[in-house]
C-alpha cells in the first residue's frame, strides 16, 4: 500500500496527465487509471516501473528489530 501511495504522490507532483504518463509508460490510459486506483491490486514490479518513469525509485528495505 505504501508503494502505491508513493506512486500517487509522485504522479501528482509530476504535473503530468494520465495520458502523458501512459504514453511514457507504453500502456493505455486505462492501465494508468487502475495503477493509480488505491483499491486496485497492482504488482510491485509495475509500481516500481511507473515510479522510474516518473524519475523516482522504489526502495524496499528490511531491517533487524
Amino acid at each position: 500500500m505504501a508503494a502505491k501511495a508513493a506512486l500517487v504522490l509522485a504522479f501528482r507532483k509530476s504535473g503530468l496527465s494520465r495520458v502523458t504518463l501512459a504514453r511514457r509508460f507504453g500502456v493505455d490510459d486505462k492501465v494508468i487509471r487502475l495503477l493509480l486506483a488505491p483499491r486496485h491490486g497492482t504488482a510491485t514490479t509495475r509500481i516500481h516501473k511507473a515510479l522510474r518513469v516518473l524519475g523516482r525509485e522504489l526502495v524496499v528495505e528490511s531491517r533487524p528489530t
